[in-house]
């Protein structure tokens, strides 16, 4: 069909019908040739532009979908919706720096979709440098997961094996310790 004023909300319609359908090829197709278009007013450009991404990241197509997202998250309507696939595409990367740094920028701004998850973006970060010898480095990581939640068990649980790894049994011991206590309700 045509694209025209009246018939821009068909295609969005159909573009989002063929990406629940698995079809996402077409579905890109449709959102694309919104894009194109000229006359195009800015809310339905940034709306087709979300749909794309939508659309890439269903296909697995994770730096295309990123790449609007992250344009889309500088602001706009689709600006915390952007944020949170954001987000999700880090985490499928296993991007935890990345995933802090939009984590962080999304409480600015409005509500994370999960409030402990930078904690567990700085254990991911921690045990990395624990792997790699980088004690000092993941005892810092460590400290930023306690301030993003304190109560937060991972971060006691890596930083016991840390003390171990440094012989100090005592440390891991009490943090042990505070584990269980905490957890054993």
């Amino acid at each position: 069909a045509e694209l025209d004023g009246e018939t821009v909300e068909t295609h969005f319609a159909l573009g989002s019908l063929y990406r629940r359908r698995g079809e996402t090829d077409r579905a890109i197709r449709v959102h694309q040739n919104i894009i194109n278009r000229a006359s195009l007013e800015p809310a339905q450009r940034e709306q087709a532009q979300y749909a794309l991404g939508l659309d890439y990241l269903r296909a697995g197509l994770l730096d295309r979908a990123e790449k609007i997202f992250e344009e889309l998250a500088t602001a706009g309507a689709h600006r915390m919706a952007a944020m949170r696939k954001l987000i999700r595409i880090y985490e499928m990367q296993r991007d935890w720096e990345a995933a802090v740094r939009v984590h962080e920028e999304l409480s600015r701004v409005g509500r994370p979709p999960q409030e402990i998850a930078a904690a567990h973006y700085w254990c991911e970060l921690a045990e990395s440098a624990r792997l790699e010898g980088r004690l000092d480095e993941a005892v810092e990581c460590l400290n930023k997961a306690r301030t993003a939640d304190r109560h937060f068990s991972r971060s006691a649980l890596i930083r016991a094996d840390i003390a171990i790894e440094q012989g100090d049994t005592a440390l891991a011991r009490r943090l042990l310790a505070g584990v269980v206590a905490r957890d054993a309700g």
